[in-house]
C-alpha cells in the first residue's frame, strides 16, 4: 500500500526474473476505482548479469603486431568491451580472442603495456566494474628498423663500403 498526495506515482523494484506489475486496487478522497479503471500493466525483462573474464597473460610482442586476448563472458552477447587504451572490440561468442595492438613509441627499450577491460556492455545493460576480471600483461618491444647508406659509384675490382643504421634492441641478426 502506498499513500500519495502527488498524482504522479513512482515504485521503486529490483526485480531477479521477468516480472509483471499491475495495479489491484485505487481509491482517492472520493472512492474506489473500479477494476476496468486500473490501466495497464507493465513488464519489466531481467536481462542476465554481464561479466567479463580476461585470461592472465604475460607475453612480448613486436610494437604494433596485433595480439589476440581471451575473454570469456557471462549474460548476453554480443558483447562491446572498451579496453584500457580506450579502444573497443565486439565479441559474438564466448571464449572470444579479441585484438589489441599496442605501440611503442620508443626505439631503443621494451616498454610494458598493461590491458584491462574498463567497460563491457550489450545492448541492454552495463556491467558492473566489479565484474570485468583479469589482465594482459605485454612487453612491447620496439620494431626493428634499418636505414641503409652508402651509394657510391667505383671501379670493378674496387670495394665500397655500405652501412645500417639499425634501431630496436640489440643484438641484431643482419641479412645482407
Amino acid at each position: 500500500q502506498q499513500i500519495s498526495a502527488d498524482p504522479n506515482v513512482t515504485r521503486i523494484v529490483s526485480p531477479t526474473n521477468n516480472v509483471v506489475y499491475f495495479l489491484t486496487a485505487l481509491s482517492d478522497a472520493t472512492g474506489i476505482a473500479d477494476v476496468e479503471d486500473l490501466g495497464e500493466s507493465v513488464l519489466i525483462r531481467v536481462e542476465p548479469r554481464l561479466t567479463a573474464t580476461l585470461t592472465t597473460v604475460t607475453t612480448n610482442v613486436c610494437s604494433g603486431e596485433p595480439q589476440q586476448l581471451r575473454v570469456a563472458f557471462t549474460g548476453r552477447g554480443p558483447w562491446i568491451v572498451t579496453w584500457s587504451d580506450g579502444t573497443t572490440s565486439t565479441a559474438t561468442t564466448t571464449p572470444a580472442f579479441l585484438e589489441v595492438t599496442a605501440i611503442n613509441p620508443n626505439a631503443s627499450r621494451a616498454l610494458t603495456t598493461n590491458y584491462t577491460i574498463t567497460k563491457l556492455s550489450n545492448a541492454s545493460c552495463e556491467a558492473a566494474a566489479s565484474d570485468l576480471k583479469g589482465r594482459a600483461t605485454l612487453n612491447v618491444s620496439p620494431r626493428p628498423t634499418a636505414v641503409v647508406s652508402g651509394d657510391t659509384t667505383l671501379c670493378e675490382g674496387s670495394t665500397a663500403s655500405i652501412q645500417a643504421v639499425l634501431t630496436g634492441i640489440g643484438p641484431w641478426v643482419v641479412v645482407w
